[in-house]
């Protein structure tokens, strides 16, 4: 039987959750919500439960804007007030970009790489990464760990156990590690950072990724142990409220800002706990660390192999741009921003402060997250500094060729093998 039942009030009280239910004209009762549901608990039945949120309606039944004027008025003063409801090609003066553009140029970053040599670049470098400490509002307690183990699995020679430790106070993580079923001795360590998906699900090469990013499954195939967190927000970390969010982690990660944090601190955070977690691991990983992470990954990746010393080869994809020609100018999740950095920093300024370890760059062609632009001019830039230390062997790019927002591994992977792996040094 097909019952509909308006619902005119969400309540709690001391005995749970209830909902206040007009059964007909003046018979309103509460229901519990174990109620509701009590007959298919017991019977095991199927129903459907459709929810629909009704609109509250204005009580006035007038319509103010047409009363304003008539629509023949309204369409003479537009014209000759020249007034438009959208504004496509605003005029340079008060085109909006333009003064994000004016600010730049005439307040270039106050720490922008400029060292002369290699001694005073690594000076530099250390006042770059306690200024990074600071906005991004990194360094927190170290509580326990006390990781546990909680699932396994093995499929193709690959054992992944999921992993959920304490990373900060009040703050828990959970992630996937991967590595050979049978191992002989301690192997090299990479974090796999997944970007804008579903999480960890994606680099385990669990759910498809429309970036190709499933390097936590690939890299552990070729012999790493890798660690897929959740990064804060998705996956297990998603955040919920009162409703469900189409994108949580950019709810979650404004509220952040409110706090006076940031997602990406966070993250790193969480890495440089990942890392604690990694080291406890006798006999499984040895002292070489790597990072992944593409989009949103390469975010964190970009932070986290500058304020944590350990990583020793970090891959960023689908991050590394100029601030001016990416997230300056282009819409982007703010889990992406640092309050203030482009008043400090430039993204090629921030891995600098990395150099001469090695680091390399991936980028789709076609990116238009991050424009081939700025990625060059970035990249050119990060490139004096390797040269400068007289290791330009540590810098290394793949541009891939007719992509855009896109993943491959095909020059990383044996880079990574090189730098951290069999056959590093």
């Amino acid at each position: 039987m097909d019952m509909t039942h308006h619902v005119r009030r969400v309540g709690i009280d001391g005995d749970g959750m209830f909902l206040e239910i007009q059964f007909a004209p003046g018979m309103i009762d509460r229901v519990r919500v174990e109620e509701l549901f009590e007959a298919n608990i017991h019977s095991g039945g199927e129903f459907i439960l459709q929810v629909k949120q009704f609109p509250v309606k204005n009580n006035d039944t007038t319509d103010p804007f047409n009363r304003c004027m008539t629509n023949e008025d309204r369409t003479r003063v537009k014209h000759e007030l020249d007034i438009k409801s959208h504004y496509y090609n605003p005029s340079k003066e008060l085109n909006a970009f333009s003064y994000l553009i004016h600010q730049h140029e005439v307040n270039p970053p106050l720490l922008a790489w400029d060292a002369p040599d290699a001694d005073s670049h690594l000076e530099w470098a250390k006042k770059v990464k306690h200024k990074l400490d600071e906005l991004l509002h990194y360094s927190r307690q170290r509580v326990p760990l006390n990781a546990t183990i909680s699932n396994h699995s093995v499929v193709d020679g690959i054992l992944l156990q999921k992993v959920y430790f304490n990373s900060a106070p009040g703050l828990k993580a959970v992630g996937v590690l991967a590595r050979p079923e049978n191992i002989k001795k301690s192997l090299p360590a990479v974090i796999a950072l997944h970007g804008h998906n579903q999480g960890k699900i994606n680099t385990l090469c669990l759910h498809p990724s429309k970036s190709n990013s499933y390097y936590g499954f690939a890299l552990a195939k070729r012999g790493f142990v890798t660690f897929s967190l959740d990064q804060w927000g998705w996956g297990e970390r998603t955040g919920r409220y009162k409703k469900v969010e189409s994108k949580p982690e950019e709810t979650f990660s404004r509220g952040l800002f409110l706090l006076g944090e940031t997602a990406l601190g966070l993250r790193a955070w969480d890495v440089t706990r990942s890392i604690d977690f990694l080291e406890s691991l006798d006999g499984i990983v040895n002292e070489r660390i790597g990072i992944i992470g593409h989009s949103g990954g390469g975010a964190a990746s970009v932070y986290s192999c500058v304020l944590d010393e350990r990583i020793d080869a970090a891959v960023i994809s689908g991050h590394f741009c100029t601030i001016k020609h990416g997230l300056l100018a282009i819409s982007h999740c703010s889990c992406a921003h640092v309050p203030q950095i482009f008043k400090w920093l430039d993204i090629p300024d921030v891995l600098a402060a990395r150099a001469p370890k090695p680091t390399f760059i991936i980028s789709g062609e076609h990116d238009h997250l991050f424009p081939m632009n700025g990625v060059m001019k970035g990249y050119k830039k990060l490139a004096k500094v390797y040269d400068m230390h007289g290791c330009s062997d540590e810098l290394g790019m793949d541009l891939i060729r007719g992509k855009g927002h896109f993943f491959r591994g095909t020059m990383a992977y044996p880079w990574l093998e090189e730098k951290i792996g069999l056959h590093g040094n």
